[in-house]
């Protein structure tokens, strides 16, 4: 089964080690979540703009899914309707019987169209790390100059502080007088006297019910008034936030004097971590809002739930704080990410980022949290559950973590609050921001990425900051080309058209906001530039901060003649309290091709289609799945055809997904559709999607994607395109999924079905000749890459290539135009060709070309005569680069294309010479010498120029002509006029000339020169395992172990060699040895051969009878330089010597055998010089790996001394008991093998130890029995 890649995020817990979720990411698979429960949000309207019908569509998902009667999430207000409570009326629960694959049901839901979202609840952990020791002060109080502050302002009783956590300690000492008392509640009557849904809610409300993993004393059972709590965490927070203050005990507060309102969302488990559901905190939110909460301070993970709850307490005057968290990276909460939400980070005693806090741009300010690791490593004193065995009965513990840094901000929004009782929100937010100390310069890697600075209380209440700037964000666009155009909402030629500007203000109100569109686009005009926003405003409500203009659109027309191409347009926002800001977007002009972005949005691969597409002429619109769903039919019909990239996301194509598709493509669409994993996805019985969809997705990938699933991994990386194929003919490509580990890569092998054929198959393995990408032509085209996304094809020239492929079958025509070369010619024209098909109606085809770099370029309609269409560009009178293209338009569209580019002036450049293979050392002493060339030029080669130049030592210099092949080849021989000797040695270069006026010379190599050896060749390096040099007999070419370079060669390279087996390996070609009177062969072995068994090295004169000249058995495991003397075989007679490799096997063990590598001949004086004594000293201490391993019950340990010290060689076990010595005395330089019996000792991992003078080393070795 694939890995599937998800989103993985870790809720924000007060302490560190624990980690922030991803930035607007839902929580993963990681989290726990109560059992068969399932939180629903209806969209307010469908996608036909009416109104949802609740009592339907639950109906409807009764009887699809099974779930049960939906539950209200959120109890409405009994009287008048609150800010916001509409969207809230519209989340439910829904619970199914369990056991039930609940994240399979919520990706079930997601994709019903009237659900707006469904997730789980999630049970958020709480992982706290407090520090035994109290300290006597409460140092972050200071830093913020709490003291003056309260000179100023102290907090006041009527702002309450909701606590979003595992609950408060509501009778500690230190915090028991500021626990929020509801008034309006008569205690223990039993009654809901103040009909908020609550009964006798006195002090808040423990939201905890059903939990069945609560901790021995910990309530998990119902839901009731008594919201005490068991963990610590939420007393923690609680006091940071409102402790009493100034009451002769214990800890002291920001806030002191506001009360404190205690909402258990959170618990205990018997894992030993603490939990919040995001259910009961959403809940909370809406208890805090009704109930008179000014602030509440949430400080661990959320999720869309949450949101909807916070986003109704914010729209119903209550500041939300909330930790950014631990991770030390740039993720921050899902609720952080919201503007109107306050997303803190920490510092610590030295206004530095604490050591575990993260950061980021959506990160709004940042507060003391404590950090044990740096600064004055103190954490954050506060209030702990009194009395708890957790925190050995005291009464105060000190914490470090975002969650300590959070409610420290929420207690300076209530010092403020409470200085200003009508303030907004987003008032209250800008003044803590505003008057922040800026810790930028204390944090130069963090710079902008800590909020507006750390908080100073004092400037809180003192202060009053500039008003807040607007923070503009870009949306979208839309084009209404209704009126002047054909209403198809896409950009084309000749048409005028609306242009909506759509933004997002994330912060301060812009005040008589206006825009100017402008753009430098030569076949844009704007006809109306200016546009009126109005007063835009930001968080001050959320409601109306995303929008376009107040009715007064941007207007633009086309210019008739105008090419497909990608605009860029820039709009410049003002307001009249000097905010300026420019954003610019791009707006594809006559896209016929619509790129659907379905990957994660983290691992993002559009680039590689877009840069194609780019670089091949195409333009294209961008549709982001991640933020705006599946594309309608609609969306997707109005383009000639569709590219859709999956990459490896998940789901990779879901329900709504494959409805569209199965329409559009049953409409005649054009589909090019790539991504690793979708057959899993869709087909494999353990797929995501085919579980969620009860197998249905299997139906839609055989019935749509005419596949048939094979295999989830191919396991291979090599691809070869069929012959004949539009896409894959005479390819061979490499796949490896980019941003993906290796053991993120799984190709899915398909077969074919349906009537679509083979594209790409794989090349080796288990699945070779299977499928890897097919291709289907009939009533809907469909090209499908299951190796994994476009992206994965390892070559960029492939990619291109490919990508062009895909272009011309997709929009079915073919286009050449003729590639001028550069030219001195400055005289005459320059005629361009082009030859056309196309299944659509061609109606004009025209040259455009220029000579100043930037359009519009010049127009040349061309002539259709014999088949081709013919233009030319004017003679240039002065040197210029020249770019053309030609542009088909035919009756569905203008056709892709490609920009071309020549030089017209004086040639200075050199021809460029590479040579196919050099020449090697060799034993022919009378040639030829045959070399082979590659010559291109910008304006030609002179085909008759082409020499080889060479000297035979130190003789003079000799040329020899190449003659011309055709494409670009050349080919010439070096023939010396008389023999030469062993010994002699030929340099050469080669020289090739251009057409130009000046003849410029091209040089290979481009200084110095090549040479070749007479006496010496190479008989293999084991490199080109096609050279077919052997036969092979059982013998092959191994990357198991190698001398130097990727292989060698052996005698048994899948197994040992069997008993009583005899394998031979010959030598194809012999040798002339004839001119010679002393040769050798050299090579270098390794080798491991039971005693009765022999490997020879052996040669013959005749292929008949074989002489060995070298043998070989026992082991020796390291690589070794050997030679064979076979001057017997050197003179007038021996003109074809053979030389085999044999191993011969008796009917004993067997064993790995003998490896052969680099064996070469070497004749007269190069084999005289060859040392006969193998014992070459070594130049460093060693200790190889024992051979083999693992082993049963004998292995060979080989090692080296560089020079003589006292040596020990010791076995020990895994609990490191000596259980062997194998050497143990002073030991001349020199290698050395030892066999080590494990006979006597169990199967099991041993460590084998070498000392010797200064040098050790230890190595592991496995006895299997």
């Amino acid at each position: 089964m694939s890995i599937q890649k998800s989103i993985v995020q870790v809720l924000m817990c007060v302490a560190v080690f624990s980690v922030a979720i991803a930035k607007q990411s839902k929580p993963g698979k990681n989290y726990k979540y109560e059992p068969g429960v399932v939180i629903v949000k209806l969209k307010g309207v469908s996608s036909s703009a009416q109104p949802i019908n609740k009592a339907q569509t639950f109906s409807h998902l009764q009887s699809k899914y099974g779930v049960s009667v939906p539950q209200k999430v959120f109890s409405t207000s009994p009287t008048k309707q609150r800010n916001g409570e509409d969207e809230l009326e519209r989340i439910y629960t829904v619970r199914v019987s369990t056991p039930t694959d609940i994240e399979a049901l919520v990706q079930k839901l997601e994709q019903e169209p009237d659900v707006e979202f469904a997730e789980p609840n999630y049970y958020f952990p709480l992982n706290v790390v407090p520090n035994d020791p109290l300290y006597n002060q409460i140092y972050p109080l200071a830093i913020v100059k709490a003291d003056s502050a309260w000179n100023v302002q102290k907090g006041d009783s009527t702002v309450i502080i909701g606590i979003i956590d595992s609950g408060v300690d509501w009778d500690h000492p230190d915090l028991t007088s500021v626990i929020w008392t509801n008034s309006n509640e008569i205690p223990n009557n039993g009654v809901d006297d103040d009909a908020n849904g609550y009964i006798d809610d006195i002090r808040g409300w423990d939201f905890v019910a059903n939990v069945s993993d609560a901790f021995t004393g910990e309530d998990g059972s119902t839901e009731d008034n008594n919201p005490m709590d068991f963990d610590g965490h939420g007393t923690h927070v609680a006091g940071i936030a409102a402790g009493a203050t100034n009451n002769g005990i214990g800890i002291a507060s920001l806030a002191w004097g506001c009360k404190i309102m205690p909402l258990r969302c959170g618990w205990h488990s018997t894992d030993g971590n603490g939990y919040v559901s995001s259910l009961y905190a959403a809940k909370a939110y809406k208890y805090a809002a009704d109930n008179g909460a000014a602030v509440v301070n949430q400080s661990s993970g959320t999720s869309e739930v949450v949101i909807e709850g916070a986003k109704y307490a914010y729209k119903n005057g209550v500041v939300i704080t909330n930790s950014a968290g631990n991770s030390n990276t740039e993720d921050i909460g899902l609720l952080g990410a919201e503007p109107w939400a306050l997303s803190v980070a920490a510092t610590n005693s030295n206004d530095n980022k604490a050591s575990y806090s993260s950061y980021g741009s959506q990160v709004d300010i940042s507060a003391p949290g404590g950090d044990f690791n740096s600064g004055n490593r103190i954490g954050f004193l506060s209030t702990v559950v009194h009395p708890s065995s957790f925190y050995g009965n005291q009464q105060y513990a000190s914490f470090q973590g975002t969650s300590m840094s959070s409610p420290f901000v929420a207690a300076v929004a209530a010092l403020i609050k409470s200085k200003n009782k009508s303030w907004t929100p987003a008032q209250v937010m800008f003044q803590i921001t505003g008057t922040a100390d800026n810790i930028d310069a204390k944090n130069p890697s963090f710079a902008g990425k800590l909020g507006f600075g750390r908080i100073n209380a004092l400037r809180a209440v003192t202060e009053t900051p500039p008003p807040p700037s607007p923070k503009l964000e870009f949306v979208s666009y839309v084009v209404d080309d209704a009126i002047g155009g054909n209403g198809n909402g896409v950009l084309e030629e000749g048409e005028s058209a609306k242009l909506k500007v759509i933004v997002r203000n994330d912060w301060g109100d812009a005040h008589n906001l206006t825009a100017t569109l402008s753009t430098t686009h030569w076949a844009i005009t704007v006809t109306k530039a200016n546009s009126n926003y109005g007063l835009f405003c930001g968080i001050s409500n959320i409601d109306s901060s995303q929008r376009g203009s107040l009715n007064d659109d941007f207007a633009i027309t086309v210019d008739p003649n105008a090419i497909p191409q990608i605009v860029t347009f820039k709009v410049t926002f003002s307001a009249s309290d000097g905010y300026t800001k420019e954003i610019q977007f791009t707006v594809a002009l006559g896209a016929r091709l619509l790129l659907v972005d379905d990957d994660d949005g983290i691992v993002n691969v559009e680039g590689y289609y877009t840069d194609a597409l780019t670089k091949l002429g195409t333009v294209y619109d961008i549709w982001d799945h991640t933020k705006k769903g599946t594309p309608s039919l609609s969306v997707l019909q109005q383009y000639s055809a569709v590219i859709w990239l999956c990459e490896w996301a998940f789901p990779s194509l879901n329900e709504a997904d494959r409805n569209v598709l199965s329409s559009y493509l049953d409409g005649g669409g054009r589909l090019f559709l790539s991504g690793q994993d979708i057959g899993w996805d869709l087909a494999d019985a353990q797929g995501a999607e085919y579980t969620a969809s009860s197998g249905a997705s299997k139906t839609f990938f055989e019935t749509y994607l005419k596949s048939k699933y094979v295999s989830d991994d191919a396991a291979v990386s090599t691809l070869a395109g069929v012959s004949a194929d539009s896409i894959g003919d005479g390819l061979q490509l490499s796949r490896y999924q980019p941003n993906r580990a290796s053991n993120e890569q799984y190709p899915d092998v398909i077969d074919t079905v349906g009537g679509s054929q083979y594209s790409f198959k794989y090349t080796t393995g288990t699945y070779a000749n299977r499928g890897g990408a097919i291709i289907y032509n009939k009533n809907y085209k469909l090209l499908y890459f299951a190796f994994g996304g476009f992206e994965s094809i390892s070559s960029e020239d492939i990619r291109l290539t490919v990508m062009e492929r895909v272009l011309k079958w997709l929009f079915e025509y073919n286009i050449n135009v003729d590639k001028l070369k550069n030219s001195e010619q400055m005289n005459s024209s320059y005629p361009v060709t082009a030859t056309i098909t196309t299944k659509a109606t061609l109606q004009s085809v025209d040259l455009f070309w220029d000579n100043d770099g930037s359009f519009p370029y010049k127009k040349v309609s061309m002539s259709l005569n014999s088949g081709k269409y013919t233009a030319a560009i004017p003679a240039q009178t002065s040197p210029a680069y020249v770019e053309y293209f030609v542009l088909a338009k035919t009756s569905q569209g203008p056709l892709p294309y490609l920009v071309s580019k020549f030089y017209v002036g004086p040639d200075t450049v050199k021809p460029i010479v590479s040579v196919i293979d050099t020449l090697p050392n060799t034993l022919r002493i009378s040639g030829p010498y045959t070399l082979s060339i590659i010559a291109t030029d910008d304006i030609g080669v002179d085909t008759t120029s082409a020499q080889i130049r060479y000297t035979i030592n130190s003789g003079p210099e000799n040329v020899a002509s190449l003659q011309y092949e055709g494409d670009n080849r050349f080919i010439g021989s070096i023939i010396p006029s008389s023999n030469l000797s062993s010994g002699d040695v030929l340099n050469y270069y080669v020289v090739v000339n251009d057409v130009s006026y000046g003849k410029n010379v091209g040089r290979y190599p481009t200084s110095g020169t090549k040479e070749f050896r007479i006496g010496i060749e190479l008989i293999d390096d084991f490199e080109n395992s096609q050279s077919n040099k052997w036969d092979l007999g059982l013998w092959n070419y191994t990357d198991k172990v190698k001398y130097k370079g990727s292989y060698s060669f052996t005698d048994s390279p899948d197994s040992n060699y069997k008993p009583s087996t005899e394998r031979i390996s010959k030598l194809k070609n012999g040798f002339d040895l004839t001119p010679f009177t002393n040769v050798s062969v050299t090579y270098y072995r390794r080798y491991l051969i039971d005693l009765g068994d022999t490997a020879f090295v052996e040669i013959s004169a005749d292929d008949i009878n074989w002489l060995p000249v070298k043998a070989y058995t026992g082991s020796d495991i390291f690589w070794r330089k050997d030679n064979a003397d076979i001057s017997t075989f050197a003179g007038t007679i021996y003109s074809n010597i053979k030389l085999r490799l044999r191993m011969k096997a008796d009917a004993s063990l067997e064993k790995d055998g003998i490896y052969f590598d680099n064996i070469e001949i070497l004749t007269n004086q190069f084999a005289l010089n060859i040392p006969q004594n193998n014992n070459i000293i070594p130049e460093k201490f060693s200790l190889g790996q024992n051979f083999p391993n693992p082993f049963n019950p004998i292995t060979t340990i080989q090692f080296s001394i560089a020079e003589e010290a006292l040596t020990t060689l010791k076995v020990y076990d895994a609990i490191g008991r000596q259980v062997a010595v194998l050497v143990n005395e002073r030991k001349s330089p020199g290698s050395y093998t030892v066999l080590f019996d494990a006979s006597q000792l169990a199967s099991g991992v041993y460590y084998y130890k070498i000392m010797s003078g200064n040098f050790s080393d230890v190595k592991k070795m496995i006895v299997i029995k």
